[in-house]
């Protein structure tokens, strides 16, 4: 992406949130570092870029003369589709980008952080149980999973002090040109193996319409992930459809299951690839 100056970086990078969310926060914490360092005592909001144009030259002279740190996020209080994902490398952050709508931010030399869209609107709790599962499949700061998580806002100095005078670039924004994410297969789907039982708790959408169904797909994500042999997983789900009627004979559960169990690691190596340097 071709750089810009840091008021359209700004600008950019705001009127690709608001395209998908409702409003955005916009907050400073003043004199970062110090024993003063204070956050503001209410963010402003943000429904247009007209409304940023206003703010950006208070922006400026709160990140320069009071060594502000700018942080932005879409407004927590409606479901929206933008998922964070939090320090990562640069080349990893790119090539999510080119696989998925993202806007990538550098937030420091080789690192950055990452908004990344998903095909429908999720709530607070559904985002960071997505960004959890993220965070495990292709790295970045595990503890950044918060569904109303603040990130730096583009087009101003970085002034965390390890940071200092290091410019917060947008460096793609790939939203009107990669597909959006699905995040049904990594949303937390409450379900765990007792003994030859499969209990199922919890809601989750299903392709197909049968909440079941996406239960045991969301069910086979978490038990790969946790390294549990596919022939085992499949055996699972396979005794559970059979139980929960979805088919008359093990011979068509164990196909049903073995089909959902491809599928869940066809899901899983989608963002595997993403993992190495």
């Amino acid at each position: 992406m071709e750089k810009k100056c840091p008021a359209e970086q700004a600008r950019a990078m705001v009127l690709a949130l608001l395209r998908w969310c409702q409003a955005v926060e916009i907050t400073v914490i003043r004199r970062v570092g110090t024993d003063r360092e204070q956050p503001l005592d209410r963010p402003h909001r943000v429904e247009s870029v007209a409304d940023l144009d206003r703010l950006l030259p208070w922006l400026r002279a709160e990140n320069v003369t009071k060594n502000g740190q700018i942080f932005v996020r879409p407004d927590p209080s409606q479901p929206h589709p933008w998922l964070f994902l939090d320090d990562l490398p640069v080349r990893r952050a790119l090539a999510l980008a080119e696989k998925y709508a993202s806007l990538v931010i550098e937030t420091s030399v080789g690192n950055t952080q990452v908004r990344l869209q998903a095909n429908r609107s999720l709530t607070t709790e559904e985002r960071s149980s997505v960004q959890r599962e993220l965070a495990r499949l292709i790295g970045g700061d595990g503890g950044s999973v918060a569904g109303d998580k603040w990130g730096r806002m583009a087009g101003f100095t970085n002034r965390k002090p390890a940071r200092r005078c290091q410019w917060t670039n947008l460096l793609t924004d790939s939203t009107t040109a990669s597909a959006r994410f699905d995040p049904t297969p990594y949303l937390q789907a409450d379900l765990h193996p007792h003994g030859d039982d499969l209990r199922v708790g919890g809601a989750c959408p299903s392709p197909d319409g049968e909440d079941g169904s996406a239960r045991e797909f969301a069910f086979a994500c978490h038990r790969l992930l946790d390294g549990l042999d596919p022939g085992e997983v499949i055996r699972l789900v396979a005794d559970h459809s059979l139980r929960r009627g979805k088919r008359r004979t093990w011979r068509e559960a164990e196909k049903y299951a073995a089909r959902t169990v491809s599928a869940a690691l066809a899901a899983l190596r989608s963002l595997h690839w993403l993992t190495p340097d």
